[in-house]
Formats: structure tokens, C-alpha cells, sequence
């Protein structure tokens, strides 16, 4: 049974020393020493973790000089305003003030620095996470360096279970070998890999029939021969008990864009039910326009990040360069609308 309420110290204190110590464990376990150190929140440590509840809003954890070391601190002020250490007379002279960044979903700043700034940011809500990497904060004489933390809304107890520790950890490890997986495959270092392929990735979604399989390798062909990277779910590792949900959402995190081959029914379905969930760039194929079921049929109608495309396993590529066009030109202008949104792009 699910915790209830919002979460305590001693349970995030719990959850932060289960969710490291599983990471460092795992990682060890399947990742070489360098992928491991690769790995986002290992990249940290060793180092002291510090962990924040708000009583008013959201929880948050920091990464300090040091080493083995989990405290928690309960406070009333905001989440952001724990984490940053912002003054108190700081916060009253400046509370009907917007913030500079008001990000209400996932964000990563990296090198931002934030100079005579007294609301450098708020989240908009409980879905808000944001992960900051070596910032900088200053205003007024208060003065603030963030080598690494996580800051978000949501201090429901029961999203900061020890089962979700364990599970994010395995998740993160999982994301790591698929990545030093692929580097293998191209023999070429994690760091090569990185620069090169990984940004190059398409994970390939659909049936795994006889037939599902022939137009999954069509597909994946043609997209070889433009210079990506296709990914099959069935190249990831069943390890960690991870079931094919989680999986999935796995690699799309990892991948430039998601393709969906849409011919037949199978349980790509539910695929396509977390690629829209996900709000990831996907494109549904369906072959000599035959559709799985009318479930997905007209989906592109109202989303701006899916598309709808026909191809023949005749000529498969004519189709799959249409929709590589259509992808690129939607991340482009997304990546455009983004960097106008988020000024610390440009830093």
C-alpha cells in the first residue's frame, strides 16, 4: 500500500541513501568504471547529499564537497528558496516580483549564471523538475554556486517510495548500457558515441511477427543508409526486471525521434499511447496505407509532434525519407521556439 500525505524527512532521507546506493551497486554490476562515472547522477560522487522538504512546496537535493554522507532539512520556504539559500528578507522584499525562469515541466540548466537576480526561478507546478549543473546565483550581496542539484514540485510520500528509489536507479543503469551497448556495436568509445551516434538514435517501434519484423529491418535500413541509428527494443537487455513499458520510455528518452510501424495490430498500441504521453516526435508508418485499427487512425489531427505516413515494402525508403524530412524540420522548430523560451541556451 502507498504512503499517503506528503513525504517526511526520515522517508526522503530513506529514499535518497536507497536510490544512491542502488545506483553505485548496479552500475558496478553491468557498467565498466568509466560508463559508470558517465552516468548523470553518479557523474556527482563522490560527494555529501543533501536533501530538502519544503513544508510549503516541493522537495530537492544538492551535492556537496564530501563523501557517504545523507542529511535532510525540513524548512518552510519554498523548494527553490531552500536549495539557492535565498535571504529571507531577500524573499520579502522581492515576493510580488516574477521570477526570470518560471519552467512548469523538466528543465536542465548547465553553466547559467544568474547576476543581479533576486528571482532567478520558480516552479510552476507539482510536474516542475529541474536539474541545475554548475550555476551560479548572486543579488544584493547574497551569493549562491551549485556544483549539482534537483529541485521538484511534487513531495507526494508516494513518489518518493523506496520501490521508486530502486526503480529510477535500475532506470538510469538501464539508459547507461544501452548507450555503452551501441558503442560497442560501432566500436568506438562511450565518449565517441556520445558526440557522434547518440544524437543520430531513432528508436524503431511495432510488430515483431514474421511480417512486423520484415517492415521493422525495412525500415530500420533506410534509416542506416541516411546516417541514423535505429534502435529495436528487443537489442535492450531484459535485466533489473524492467517490463516493456518501462523499456520504452527508456529509449525514447535516449532517441532523436520515435517511429511506430502502424500495418497491423499488435501491442504497439500502447506504444503509441506513451510516445504521445511522452509528447515525443514520432511518425507512424503504415504500409500501402493499410492501419492497424482505427484507434490511431487521424491521431496527426491534433497533435503537432506526430505524423502520419504511408510506405511500400516495395520502395520503403521513399516513405521513410519523407518522414526523416518531416521529423527534422519539427525538432528544428521546436529547437528554435525553445531557444527563444529559455535564454540560458544561449549561455
Amino acid at each position: 500500500m502507498l504512503p499517503t500525505g506528503n513525504v517526511t524527512e526520515k522517508q526522503f532521507a530513506s529514499y535518497l541513501e536507497l536510490f544512491h546506493t542502488t545506483l553505485q551497486t548496479t552500475a558496478a554490476q553491468y557498467l565498466s568504471e568509466d560508463a559508470a562515472q558517465a552516468l548523470r547522477h553518479l557523474s556527482f560522487l563522490p560527494a555529501k547529499v543533501k536533501g530538502f522538504v519544503s513544508t510549503q512546496f516541493g522537495v530537492g537535493w544538492e551535492y556537496l564537497p564530501g563523501s557517504g554522507e545523507v542529511n535532510v532539512e525540513l524548512g518552510s520556504p519554498r523548494i527553490e528558496d531552500l536549495v539557492l539559500g535565498r535571504p529571507n528578507a531577500l524573499v520579502r522584499q522581492f515576493s510580488k516580483r516574477a521570477p526570470a525562469f518560471m519552467i512548469g515541466g523538466f528543465a536542465t540548466l548547465t553553466r547559467v549564471e544568474f547576476r543581479n537576480e533576486p528571482c532567478p526561478l520558480r516552479l510552476g507546478g507539482p510536474r516542475a523538475h529541474v536539474r541545475l549543473e554548475r550555476c551560479h546565483f548572486d543579488a544584493l550581496g547574497w551569493t549562491r554556486d551549485i556544483i549539482g542539484a534537483e529541485l521538484f514540485g511534487n513531495r507526494l510520500a508516494s513518489f518518493w517510495t523506496p520501490e521508486a528509489a530502486v526503480a529510477r536507479a535500475k532506470d538510469e543503469v538501464l539508459a547507461g548500457l544501452v548507450e555503452v551497448n551501441r558503442a560497442a556495436l560501432h566500436n568506438i568509445s562511450i565518449a565517441e558515441y556520445a558526440r557522434s551516434r547518440k544524437k543520430k538514435t531513432v528508436l524503431v517501434l511495432g510488430d515483431y511477427s514474421a511480417s512486423g519484423l520484415e517492415r521493422l529491418d525495412a525500415i530500420g535500413a533506410c534509416l542506416g543508409d541516411l546516417g541514423y541509428d535505429p534502435l529495436l527494443v528487443k537489442e535492450v537487455p531484459d535485466i533489473f526486471g524492467t517490463d516493456l513499458q518501462q523499456k520504452v520510455v527508456i529509449l525514447g528518452s535516449l532517441a532523436r525521434f520515435t517511429v511506430i510501424d502502424d500495418s497491423a495490430p499488435s501491442g504497439h498500441l500502447t506504444e503509441v499511447q506513451i510516445a504521445q504521453q511522452n509528447r515525443w516526435i514520432t511518425v507512424l508508418f503504415r504500409s500501402d496505407g493499410k492501419s492497424s485499427s482505427w484507434m490511431t487512425a487521424g491521431l496527426s489531427a491534433t497533435s503537432t509532434v506526430l505524423l502520419e505516413q504511408e510506405f511500400s515494402l516495395r520502395a520503403p525508403c521513399e516513405g521513410v525519407r519523407a518522414a526523416v524530412a518531416w521529423a527534422e524540420s519539427r525538432l528544428k522548430e521546436l529547437q528554435q521556439k525553445y531557444d527563444e523560451l529559455y535564454p540560458w541556451r544561449f549561455k
